[in-house]
């Protein structure tokens, strides 16, 4: 392990990166004992300092480490991982479109029928691929103006916060960005990114989906509109998700759809991590009872 953390080892020929964060000792109660494995987003490294305070905080509210991946990490790979490791109690994370690779590695452990690793559910935040989408590139451009907006109106306190946790988002977009447009593969992610994933209505276990009310990427509006309703979406949270999400996660029998108003863009996990962290797993939680 280096300084930074990050272990990379070779593993059939290509290199495989993660990032372990413990469980710090803050006061923060255990919420749900699990391990939790995440997946960050279009432009995340698995060190990224946008999102260290959610992945902290996730490890410190389950009381377990939480291993950070890329989103293009290869799900078998992951799989292994799992075994290599003995960890047989699980949380499965993903931000932006790393909820779709925690929707497929959810989906691989059930067709592996791993039986000795439990699988407490899937926490999709402002993911992507729950519909088809247009304009992808330009709504991600879009997001830096609609999070300084968010920011900068918003009641809350720890501005100056905040404000700092979006610059260092925008420099780790930028940066990635660039080394992806050189490697060529952004306009494949995008595309990938912007088609409805079909692989959602075989998702089998508890789900805690969040989004942003005010988000473009991910929008629940988008959402609403798809299955048929025109109106405001509906703001009960109970009908909303027998309303909306039942024609997407067909096999879940568990779902909990969260879409808070505050700081609510598409960096929302990155300007209020602690409370993401904490909510997720209680709902979570919560379904187990």
């Amino acid at each position: 392990m280096n300084k930074e953390g990050v272990i990379a080892f070779q593993e059939k020929e290509s290199e495989f990166v993660f990032k372990e964060y413990s469980p710090k000792k803050d006061n923060s109660e255990s919420v749900l004992e699990s391990n939790v494995i995440y997946f960050g987003g279009t432009f995340e490294e698995v060190d990224s300092k946008a999102t260290e305070e959610l992945k902290q905080y996730w490890a410190n509210y389950s009381n377990s480490s939480l291993f950070a991946f890329e989103a293009r990490v290869d799900a078998n790979e992951v799989i292994n991982f799992i075994e290599g490791k003995s960890i047989d109690n699980l949380v499965l994370a993903g931000y932006s479109q790393g909820a779709q690779k925690a929707v497929e590695i959810s989906n691989l452990l059930e067709e592996k029928k791993k039986d000795r690793v439990k699988n407490n559910g899937l926490i999709l935040i402002e993911a992507t691929g729950l519909y088809d989408e247009d304009k992808l590139t330009s709504k991600f451009i879009s997001e830096g103006t609609n999070t300084s907006k968010e920011i900068f109106k918003s009641k809350r306190k720890g501005k100056k916060k905040a404000l700092k946790k979006g610059i260092i988002l925008l420099s780790e977009i930028i940066s990635k960005g660039v080394s992806k447009l050189v490697k060529g593969t952004l306009k494949e992610e995008i595309e990938l990114m912007s088609k409805l994933d079909d692989s959602l209505d075989k998702v089998e276990s508890p789900i805690v989906l969040v989004q942003g009310k005010n988000d473009k990427v991910s929008s629940p509006k988008k959402i609403a509109e798809n299955n048929g309703e025109n109106e405001e979406i509906e703001k009960n949270q109970n009908v909303r998700e027998e309303k909306y999400l039942k024609n997407i996660f067909l096999k879940s029998k568990k779902i909990n759809w969260l879409i808070p108003d505050q700081l609510a863009s598409h960096a929302l996990p990155v300007l209020r991590g602690r409370e993401v962290a904490k909510t997720t797993l209680y709902m979570l939680a919560r379904q187990k009872r």
